[in-house]
């Protein structure tokens, strides 16, 4: 309770100083945006797989995929992607190439001035090989596993952002309470709003992004409510105790 407010008695229970109502309800407004962000990385930790898979993924990845096919099936036979050739193409590409480059998936030889497939490259595409997935979608869900606030803060992921909001909107609900629950789409769709401050969401456009959540076995949609994809959900509920962030123990 100090983290939010005080209220100070003398000796005989007068109030002598106190926290002002609004201050203690920024504070509490605050710890409440911080859990939503904490739930919201976790969800997308988690759920990152089945995330990437999403129509909007396709406004981030179309650089990253022109990364990775050059690297995969080079114009001159040699896996390289030159600074020569970015600057002449998309200098954005610089930025892609970057976060790229921070998990290893490529990596920069000085004496060749530019980016070749990293470790974490042939990894990835094992793993794209083994589940059958695309490889684009494989690296764009790791890169949302390991770099989520980078792609947010420093990419426009506009579209693709609303489908994480929805998501999450279920999902804080549902870390929070540790279980699975039911919520009717309308009620979901409404806590979005309120969440993410966006009041001119229609519930044609929300109504749509759910069925994909649904549609990737992101969420489940049962008798008009959403509710938890199990095997999600307890990894999330693994996250969340990691960060020891779990409920207290009951005695």
């Amino acid at each position: 309770m100090d983290a939010i407010g005080q209220i100070i008695f003398d000796s005989d229970m007068n109030v002598i100083q106190a926290t002002t109502r609004s201050e203690c309800g920024q504070k509490i407004w605050s710890r409440l945006d911080l859990w939503k962000m904490q739930a919201e990385r976790i969800m997308v930790e988690a759920s990152a797989d089945q995330l990437a898979m999403t129509r909007g993924a396709d406004q981030f990845l179309s650089p990253v995929v022109i990364i990775l096919d050059n690297l995969r099936n080079p114009v001159d036979g040699k896996p390289l992607i030159t600074r020569a050739q970015v600057q002449a193409g998309d200098p954005n590409w610089l930025k892609y190439l970057a976060l790229l480059a921070e998990l290893e998936i490529v990596r920069y030889l000085p004496e060749e001035k530019g980016w070749t497939r990293g470790g974490t490259f042939l990894q990835l595409e094992e793993k794209a090989s083994k589940k059958e997935m695309d490889f684009g979608r494989v690296v764009f869900a790791h890169l949302l596993k390991n770099r989520y606030p980078t792609i947010r803060d420093n990419f426009r992921i506009n579209i693709f952002e609303k489908s994480i909001h929805v998501d999450s909107s279920y999902y804080w609900f549902a870390l929070d309470a540790e279980e699975p629950v039911a919520i009717s789409r309308r009620s979901l769709f409404d806590r979005y709003r309120f969440s993410y401050n966006d009041e001119e969401a229609d519930n044609l456009s929300l109504n749509s992004t759910l069925q994909e959540l649904s549609r990737i076995h992101a969420i489940k949609i049962e008798n008009d409510n959403c509710v938890a994809e199990d095997e999600i959900l307890k990894h999330m509920i693994t996250l969340k105790l990691a960060t020891g962030q779990g409920r207290p123990t009951r005695a």
